[in-house]
């Protein structure tokens, strides 16, 4: 048979199928192109045949199949619920590798008692393929009658129905390299139908947010630093002038600009100011040492950089090893420490060297690269994170969407904006045109300031920030009348310290993410009916982290050797992985990293975790904190978590300690409220009565925990000290 390719010429052709539960083990799949109809009642083994046949036929090169949405119980598994599923030409082959993804896993277990199948899907498609496929025809046309009467006279002809599933389906025909170049051309025309121009489309930029909130709401306070408030007009005028500045400087499209500040005004303007100029935005980490920042500099291509003079002292030993060093301004801050002068040029009066009418350059491409942020690099130099404007875009629109955040939110910056970009929240505050609060210092008697005197009703912190809110003394604290939200993220906040956020009035939201991903892609989404649970038991389900945010396509935990999911059933553990529009575009000049990162088409936190069997992720612990006790794994999460319920510990860390006979054992370094007292055998005593007896620590240190700047334990140093011990 001569296989002519001459499908689709001249038109563009989108296929939605539908699949429905028509009987036990069946997925019964309609599709309709134009006004043509087909259906089929196919085994679940069949499911990567089927996309790979519809790429086929439709002069697609890949079939898009996206049925995580269904079996991740986005929609809950009950009958007749529909699914789309989308052919969309010229993105490649469907890969073989779909074989092996948890979509095909799972689609493999809705027909596990192996009901007959009736027909055989793999002779559906085969009949399918043969009559309709190689016609020469540019339509694909599915009759439901004739195609039901063909495969019955070729049924009674040989063809015999399976009384169970089959294995593997047999290979369909693929088109050789040559016939694959012959139909380029015809996918190509098949996707010029429709021209992107000004009128229908736009790169989707973060940026467009401070130009909606200047016009619309040019006189609202737009930020508030100590005595210092500006509008959005302000402010949106400041942004171009230090975008012009910047241009008038010598800076091109493309080149970095770092700053190393706190949360003041100017490393908020340098979000907007920065992509502003079409240049790329690198905050760097203002607690790092010398030989850190000096490598970020000159790894990122750092030409300008904006420095607090607070940290003058560090970045000059840092500049001092480079050969060739940025452009310096420095912040000159009254309310800052005093330290070095490093240029001769200041912010603001860099500032008034621009144009506040500047016109802003949009992205060519929302693909194109808006920041870089470096990770903390724990286990070697850091990695540079790259984020793109889509991605700041989306997931700036999904905090609010997780957040259900009012207009004109007052936001209290105590999450450092250097860290991922403020989880995007820079940008989230201009889209609501809400109200920022910028601090020096962030501490208990701020915050409770902040709310109490100016309003605030939104922040993000880690549990440290958290946890140093419950635990201020009484004059420390304010009392306030309106409803506070807290996000928090990093490591899994105590339920204890949950549980005391919500009987003092805060309403806390907790999130996870990485750097990679933009911050915050998971949430513990919130059910009304859970309201009504006593309070230890809400604490204990908004500990989880959740499920992935809107904006986000996928989020799973799966055997990573496998690329299976794990069960529903909060025991068995795997990675957490993710994937969609907030994941970073990969690590700036490091393939190698970039591929690990990205094996198998999900990106791989490192992290390990649980599903509940609501679909809930729950973190267990990173990959390299698990303990291996004669054999056992131990989670280190939920040592501290049993260690912090007691009353007198602030901050717990457990590690691993290496031990003769069982290879490991729980060490837990402990971190005591001011003035409180308990004793190495009353936390072991309190374990053995929470938790396995191989879980339990056998051996407690005293001490003061340390911490990164953004409040996460650092468990380097203390699994050191646990080694030496």
């Amino acid at each position: 048979m001569k296989h002519n390719r001459t499908l689709l010429q001249g038109e563009h052709w989108q296929i939605n199928i539908n699949l429905r539960y028509g009987v036990p083990g069946y997925l019964f799949v309609t599709s309709t192109s134009g006004e043509t109809d087909s259906f089929a009642a196919l085994p679940p083994e069949a499911f990567p045949e089927l996309g790979r046949f519809l790429g086929l036929a439709c002069g697609a090169v890949e079939a898009v199949l996206q049925p995580e949405k269904v079996l991740t119980g986005k929609f809950g598994m009950v009958p007749d619920f529909p699914v789309h599923f989308h052919v969309l030409p010229l993105y490649g082959w469907i890969s073989k590798a779909f074989l092996a993804t948890p979509a095909y896993h799972a689609l493999q277990t809705l027909n596990p008692k192996g009901y007959p199948v009736a027909p055989d899907a793999a002779e559906l498609i085969a009949f399918v393929w043969r009559e309709y496929c190689f016609t020469g025809k540019s339509q694909v046309v599915f009759d439901a009658h004739e195609v039901a009467d063909r495969l019955e006279a070729e049924i009674k002809n040989g063809l015999q129905t399976p009384t169970k599933p089959q294995q593997q389906s047999p290979p369909l025909y693929m088109p050789s390299p040559a016939q694959d170049k012959q139909i380029q051309p015809i996918r190509s025309q098949a996707m010029s139908d429709f021209a992107k121009t000004p009128a229908n489309y736009a790169p989707l930029t973060p940026v467009s947010f401070i130009d909606r909130a200047a016009m619309t709401y040019p006189e609202r306070i737009a930020v508030i630093y100590g005595e210092t408030r500006r509008t959005w007009a302000e402010t949106y005028g400041r942004c171009r002038q230090m975008a012009s500045a910047l241009q008038q400087a010598g800076l091109k499209k493309g080149d970095v600009v770092g700053v190393i500040a706190v949360n003041t005004p100017e490393i908020y303007e340098a979000h907007f100011g920065v992509p502003m100029a079409g240049m790329v935005l690198n905050t760097l980490n203002c607690r790092l040492d010398a030989g850190t920042i000096g490598y970020i500099l000159e790894h990122s291509k750092t030409r300008a950089l904006i420095v607090d003079r607070e940290f003058a002292a560090t970045v000059r030993e840092a500049l001092a090893g480079l050969d060739n060093p940025p452009l310096v301004i420095d912040i000159v801050d009254p309310a800052a420490p005093e330290g070095p002068r490093l240029s001769k040029l200041d912010y603001e009066g860099f500032l008034a060297t621009g144009d506040a009418n500047f016109a802003s350059l949009a992205p060519a491409d929302e693909w194109d690269t808006i920041s870089i942020n470096y990770t903390s690099g724990t286990t070697g130099r850091p990695k540079g994170v790259v984020y793109h404007y889509r991605g700041a875009y989306l997931n700036a629109l999904g905090n609010v969407m997780e957040w259900n955040m009012e207009a004109a939110p007052v936001y209290l910056w105590t999450l450092p904006m250097f860290h991922c970009n403020g989880w995007c929240f820079p940008w989230t505050v201009a889209a609501k045109a809400g109200t920022n609060i910028c601090i020096r210092k962030v501490k208990a008697e701020n915050i409770y300031n902040a709310i109490a005197d100016e309003g605030a009703n939104y922040l993000c912190g880690a549990p440290i920030v958290l946890s140093f809110m419950v635990d201020a003394d009484a004059d420390t604290k304010r009392a306030f009348s309106h409803k506070v939200n807290v996000m928090t993220a990093a490591a899994p906040p105590p339920a204890t310290v949950l549980a005391k956020m919500q009987e003092e009035g805060f309403t806390v939201t907790h999130a996870y993410g990485l750097t990679e991903t933009y911050g915050p892609c998971i949430s513990c989404a919130w059910k009304p009916e859970w309201d009504a649970l006593p309070m230890g038991k809400q604490a204990n389900l908004k500990a989880r982290q959740g499920v992935p945010y809107v904006v986000q396509e996928g989020a799973t935990v799966m055997d990573p050797e496998t690329m299976q999911p794990v069960p529903w059933d909060g025991e068995t553990m795997g990675e957490v992985m993710m994937r969609g529009n907030i994941a970073m575009k990969g690590y700036l000049d490091n393939q190698e990293a970039t591929d690990e990162a990205f094996a198998g088409g999900w990106f791989h936190t490192g992290d390990l975790g649980v599903v509940q069997p609501d679909g809930y992720i729950q973190l267990r612990d990173r990959a390299k904190d698990i303990i291996i006790s004669g054999g056992e794994n131990i989670s280190s999460i939920e040592v501290e978590g049993v260690i912090h319920a007691l009353e007198a510990v602030a901050a717990v860390a457990v590690v691993a300690r290496p031990d003769d006979k069982w290879g490991e054992t729980p060490c837990a370094f402990v971190e005591l409220h001011p003035g409180a007292e308990i004793s190495e055998g009353e936390i072991i005593a309190h374990c053995r009565e929470n938790l396995a007896g191989f879980k339990r620590p056998k051996t407690v240190i005293f001490e003061d925990l340390p911490k990164t700047s953004t409040g996460k334990i650092q468990k380097v140093g203390l699994r050191a000290k646990a080694k030496a011990l």
